[in-house]
């Protein structure tokens, strides 16, 4: 006879891996001043605005953060691959970036690495930071700095 309560179990262990951890920079700012960003293992964020944060390290995180200019520290892994079968990773324990978070909207902070062939035969690597607008999936481009 099959026991329920083990695929219960089950279930309940899977779904808290993959839950996303909620962060609040600054509680004294309202939802609405502010903007909400999220990102994976592969952005973590280590500053906003020259306050160090300890936030969680692994999985997906949202943070709530002050609208407006804002500049953070962060750690990036990135990855990208060629058709032609090159890949490049891109490893940077403390990357600059600032933007301008529009108030009331969601982004993704994405690292990729883009791989260009050139006439010559050489590789150029070019590691970028998308950061998504979830409502509309416009995204920005941010050129991170090459190590």
């Amino acid at each position: 006879m099959f026991d329920f309560k083990y695929v219960l179990i089950l279930l309940l262990n899977f779904s808290s891996c993959a839950s996303t951890s909620y962060y609040i920079f600054d509680e004294s700012i309202p939802l609405e001043e502010s903007s909400v960003i999220s990102s994976g293992s592969t952005c973590i964020i280590l500053q906003v605005n020259k306050t160090h944060v300890n936030w969680k390290k692994r999985g997906a995180i949202e943070i709530q953060i002050p609208a407006g200019e804002t500049e953070l520290i962060m750690s990036v892994y990135a990855e990208g691959n060629a058709w032609w079968g090159n890949s490049y990773t891109y490893v940077n324990n403390l990357q600059k970036i600032n933007y301008n978070f529009i108030a009331g909207k969601k982004y993704r902070l994405y690292p990729y690495v883009l791989i260009e062939i050139t006439v010559s035969g050489r590789n150029n690597f070019t590691p970028i930071l998308y950061i998504i607008d979830l409502e509309n999936d416009n995204k920005d481009t941010i050129f991170l700095d090459k190590q």
